[in-house]
């Protein structure tokens, strides 16, 4: 079946001709919403779509209203916690947007193809297989490195990078007395490093 999974803050959603479906990954995503499953919304209960661009300081969000459907009414700040929204950057705007454009044209009744949706200026092509976008963390690797460097020993590189756990562990080892430390500066100098949401550093 063509699918199309974008990911977001704490949340990632995927595309069906007929369903949406958000998934929870991450520690984010276990603390806002704890340990649920999949929610697989059918298109056509969905009868209308909120969505708020991200500020200058700010993310942005889109939320699925759902037949029948009681949904958070505080903005951003209870769409962290609402199961029919999920959060997005300014950098993952564009993919937001298409999924936008994509329901409300079955809404419309007037379906367009996964196929024919653009994501940073390429078109998705179709396939048999999930096609993964914005598979780059947003985080910046020039920061992270240097966060690596000087303040490494305390962990301060992974929580940056969202990767609270592994934080945690170096600090209370200081970095692993020193190794972990150096290992992380190069693993993460190399491009290898992985974000809170399982996205490569490499920006």
């Amino acid at each position: 079946m063509e699918q199309l999974t974008t990911n977001g803050i704490g949340g990632q959603i995927t595309l069906t001709s007929k369903r949406v479906i958000i998934k929870r990954q991450g520690l984010l995503a276990k603390a806002s919403h704890g340990y649920k499953g999949d929610k697989e919304i059918p298109m056509k209960s969905i009868t209308a779509i909120q969505f708020k661009a991200p500020g200058s300081v700010t993310n942005g969000y889109i939320q699925f209203s759902i037949l029948g459907g009681v949904e958070a009414r505080g903005g951003a700040f209870d769409a962290t916690s609402d199961e029919n929204s999920v959060i997005f950057t300014k950098n993952q705007e564009q993919a937001f947007r298409e999924i936008k454009r994509y329901i409300d044209a079955y809404i419309d009744e007037e379906p367009i193809a996964l196929e024919d949706l653009k994501i940073n200026n390429v078109t998705v092509a179709s396939s048999n297989h999930q096609i993964n976008i914005n598979e780059v963390s947003p985080k910046s690797k020039t920061v992270a490195t240097l966060l690596s460097f000087f303040l490494g020993v305390w962990g301060v590189d992974r929580f940056y990078l969202g990767n609270i756990g592994l934080g945690i562990g170096k600090f209370l080892t200081l970095g692993g007395l020193g190794i972990w430390a150096f290992i992380d500066f190069i693993y993460i100098l190399l491009g290898s490093a992985k974000d809170g949401q399982n996205l490569p550093v490499k920006k």
